[in-house]
């Protein structure tokens, strides 16, 4: 049958005719079509070619967003230059009732060029010699000191917006700055192409600073950007993911994006209102550092803007499709694998990182490696001889492996993460695992002096060592004492003592259990015994007392069930196969050699995923080069956490058990984790009518057919896939007479209709349920499918 769809009543009818959208980018190249379906009533098609994506939606392209000028919808504005001035005199307004002119280092009529709307004029060009700046006033200091006095004790929120044209990916240069050579109260520096915040407290010794990095650089082009800062540093963690709080959120094209905490200040207490300029474009005073790229657009604000403010400073569209860039050659894009949750769609190649496509708006995309920091790995070294040691327990280590050689260079090609060009396959950006015994459990101490009074080991305060995340401890008191203790902890691993009056507060210790036993008056001091997690992430861990009556002494007993601690480094670089260079992403708990250490089982040089799905509420992985027959599966309803052990909701890994070692080309979750392989068909599953756990997973192979390296599609209550050799498709269904999965074939009556092979499938859900096909040739069998009716039945269409 030809141009023709079968229906599920009978007879056929002529099949659609085509509607022109659009032209793809690049006509000479191959490109793939794919889905992404938010919901039933929000739906998208995106275009994928040679390193890059883009998308349509309601029969017609997305458009990128213009900026806004119009700022009258949003509050506590401080300044805005809209960068519009086009005159002979050096003069920038303030759009906000010229409060805060500017002056530029050149008449705006030689720096005054084209915005990202390509408006004439509408932008500043400083070609990496000109700047503008405004006089030193109390509007730009956001803290409560006075001016030029140093005797702020608190910051005040405050936000930064603007236009800026990158002219190439690797930009190092000042945007804005409040401050100078000697004085500085905050900066936004773009540094090796990516974003940086910085904050200093000029008052205290040595300048400390707080800064955040994003971590991905930035491509060439038209950016909005928007820092923020709540007023309030806190630190949670050493990377600010989307949604964390740190005091300080980075936002690119209305998007917040991943930054490390790349500095902390220690002693650090508040901005300085200093006598300085603000210079934009250009470090304050000195005026080194210069922008070499365009500015517009620059507004400040005496508050933390909201996400859904950001947001609103959006305009009218443009005629330009919005396009993000990919690292998939065209070569690779019939290869991808896919899965949705919600907003996200993960994308999986055995030749590239995982991927996220995220979308955070009509016009607003993004893709970005998944960057899992948890696992999973490859099984723990056993053999004692065998060791790995780390330099320090945080920040940048080198490795040094003795007995053994497990570093790779490598020489095989490869792609870079961004995909511009080729690379070796080597271990740069694998994970390893190195786990340390700890000695010392318990901790014990007679304190007699308040805390108040000063900061010494073993009267003031006992220092119980760090715990780790998941870390159990107990807290028990003894002796007659009439006072408060207090249980603290500190994020900040190395911490000093602190102030005794703050108790600490000041250089980041928080209370986790305070406990009074009662004062002079009381007829005996009551003691207690308590326990606690560490629920959140590596802290250190100390007990304090203030003495309130006399010279009593309260005992102290502190207990952790941390016999080991698990540290977690990615590889940044490889000098040897037994030396290499790393960042720490779990702090160490040594720096001595241990045989415990385990690689990363996705890597460049191990491969990754070849495919994925969601299998009762787990984001499960399929085969790599090194493991071609292994699953991983996240930690339930944490997609971003491999960390394996033997609790129920925890990570697992688990490796088919066959006589061949065939890769799995798709997984598919139903009511069990449906397997396709190279050489079979498999299910695996917890017990019955219990949820798949790292202790009760069970296997079993149903057949021998085998698939291809093709997206299988849950067409309704079966699983349509394509043989090995892409012509023949089979159904996966459960047959009740059986008790096990079979796989027929849907082609033995039509076994021409996909001869030469297939390289893409799309399930139709309505009005009729039908299986649209890419032959090689670019013909489109398509396969009617009702299996309640017991429908099936083969078409071309042919153009």
């Amino acid at each position: 049958m030809e141009n023709l769809i079968p229906i599920p009543q009978g007879g056929a009818q002529k099949r659609p005719g085509t509607k022109y959208v659009a032209e793809v980018k690049t006509s000479s190249l191959a490109t793939r079509i794919l889905p992404f379906e938010f919901s039933t009533s929000q739906s998208y098609i995106i275009e994928v070619g040679n390193q890059y994506m883009r998308f349509y939606t309601s029969g017609a392209p997305v458009f990128t967003t213009f900026g806004t000028e119009d700022l009258s919808g949003i509050g506590s504005i401080v300044a805005h230059w809209l960068c519009d001035d086009n005159a002979a005199n050096t003069t920038v307004l303030d759009d906000d009732g010229n409060t805060h002119d500017a002056t530029a280092s050149s008449n705006t009529s030689t720096i005054s060029v084209v915005d990202a709307e390509g408006v004439a004029n509408e932008a500043f060009d400083l070609n990496g010699s000109d700047y503008f700046t405004i006089a030193d006033h109390d509007d730009f200091s956001f803290n409560n000191g006075t001016d030029g006095l140093n005797d702020a004790t608190v910051d005040l929120p405050f936000s930064i917006a603007f236009w800026a044209y990158f002219e190439t990916a690797s930009e190092d240069a000042v945007l804005i700055q409040k401050g100078g050579s000697s004085d500085s109260e905050y900066t936004v520096n773009v540094t090796s192409g990516t974003l940086q915040l910085v904050l200093v407290d000029e008052n205290a010794g040595g300048d400390p600073s707080h800064k955040v990095t994003t971590t991905d650089v930035i491509v060439a082009g038209w950016h909005f950007v928007v820092v923020t800062y709540s007023g309030v540093w806190g630190i949670t963690a050493t990377v600010n993911d989307p949604g964390s709080e740190i005091g300080i959120k980075i936002y690119l094209d209305w998007r917040e994006v991943k930054a490390n905490i790349t500095g902390v200040g220690a002693g650090y207490v508040a901005m300085q209102n200093d006598q300085e300029e603000l210079a934009i474009g250009a470090g304050a005073v000195a005026h080194g550092s210069i922008w070499d790229g365009k500015i517009d657009n620059v507004a400040i604000f005496s508050k933390e803007l909201t996400a859904v403010e950001i947001t609103s400073l959006t305009g009218n569209d443009s005629t330009t499709p919005v396009e993000i860039v990919t690292p998939y050659l065209t070569a690779n894009l019939f290869e991808l694998k896919f899965e949705q949750s919600a907003d996200v769609l993960y994308i999986t190649h055995p030749d590239y990182e995982t991927k996220k496509l995220s979308r955070l708006g009509n016009s607003l995309w993004s893709m970005n490696a998944i960057g899992i920091e948890t696992g999973p790995f490859r099984t723990q070294n056993d053999d004692v001889i065998k060791t790995i040691a780390a330099s320090a327990t945080t920040g940048s280590v080198t490795l040094t492996a003795t007995g053994h050689a497990p570093f790779i260079s490598g020489a095989t090609a490869g792609h870079l993460p961004s995909g511009s060009v080729a690379t070796s396959k080597s271990q740069t950006g694998a994970l390893f695992r190195l786990v340390h015994p700890l000695d010392t459990l318990e901790y014990t101490a007679q304190l007699t002096a308040d805390i108040v009074a000063g900061q010494v080991e073993g009267t003031n305060l006992v220092s119980c060592g760090v715990l780790y995340k998941g870390a159990g401890w107990t807290f028990t008191t003894g002796e007659t004492w009439f006072g408060t203790v207090k249980v603290q902890r500190n994020y900040t691993i190395g911490a000093g003592a602190g102030d005794g009056g703050d108790e600490g507060a000041s250089a980041g210790w928080e209370t986790v259990l305070s406990y009074n036993s009662g004062s002079g008056a009381s007829s005996s001091a009551r003691n207690v015994t308590t326990s606690g997690t560490e629920e959140d992430a590596p802290a250190l861990y100390r007990v304090i007392y203030a003495d309130e009556v006399g010279d009593d002494t309260v005992g102290i007993y502190f207990t952790t069930d941390q016999t080991e601690h698990i540290g977690i480094v990615k590889i940044t670089a490889v000098a040897s196969t037994t030396s290499a260079t790393a960042t720490v992403l779990t702090t160490l708990a040594s720096t001595d050699a241990t045989h415990k250490w385990s690689e990363g089982a996705w890597s460049n040089y191990r491969g990754w995923p070849q495919t994925v799905t969601f299998f009762e509420d787990r984001l499960c992985f399929g085969g790599n080069t090194a493991q071609p027959d292994t699953i991983w599966a996240s930690v339930t309803s944490d997609y971003q956490n491999m960390t394996a052990g033997p609790d129920d909701d925890e990570a697992l890994v688990f490796t088919l058990s066959s006589r061949q070692v065939n890769v799995i080309e798709w997984i598919i979750g139903k009511d069990k984790l449906l397997i396709g392989t190279s050489g079979a068909e498999w299910t695996i599953a917890g017990g019955t009518d219990e949820p798949l756990t790292p202790s009760n997973a069970i296997a079993k192979q149903h057949s021998t057919y085998g698939s291809a390296n093709l997206q299988a599609t849950l067409a309704n209550e079966s699983v349509l896939f394509f043989q090995r050799g892409a012509a023949k498709m089979r159904e996966l269904a459960y047959n009740w007479e059986l008790d096990s999965y079979v796989a027929p074939d849907m082609t033995i009556l039509a076994n021409l209709v996909t001869l030469g092979g297939i390289v893409d499938i799309s399930f139709q859900k309505t009005p009729d349920s039908i299986l649209w096909c890419v032959r090689t040739d670019g013909e489109l069998p398509i396969f009617s499918y009702e299996r309640a009716e017991n429908i099936t039945a083969w078409s071309r269409m042919v153009t």
